[in-house]
């Protein structure tokens, strides 16, 4: 690890060398914060994506997780499950503190 670390930054941080698509999908994987083993789960045509919307700059990565986020709160906001589950939290919610003597 030692190794391959000072090899990262002398080729990127002192040459100043522009990534290959290994060390693009290293960060992107990284930023996302999914394992080795779920990264290469993705289908490939999701790689493609990632790479052509250049995700390994922060930048363009914080637009693509804001994009992300947006679409799940639409979806939660339809799924009938999710208005059940949000009701109850409202009206019931877990342990209610009460201070009614009975």
């Amino acid at each position: 690890y030692i190794v391959w670390y000072c090899r990262w930054i002398y080729n990127f941080n002192i040459k100043g060398k522009e990534y290959g698509e290994e060390e693009r999908l290293y960060i992107i994987r990284k930023s996302m914060k999914m394992s080795k083993s779920q990264f290469d789960s993705l289908e490939d045509h999701q790689k493609e994506t990632f790479l052509k919307r250049e995700l390994w700059i922060k930048e363009n990565y914080e637009v693509y997780k804001q994009e992300q986020e947006e679409e799940l709160k639409k979806k939660l906001a339809n799924d009938p499950r999710w208005k059940r589950y949000r009701r109850w939290m409202k009206n019931e919610g877990p342990g209610r503190l009460t201070f009614v003597d009975d």
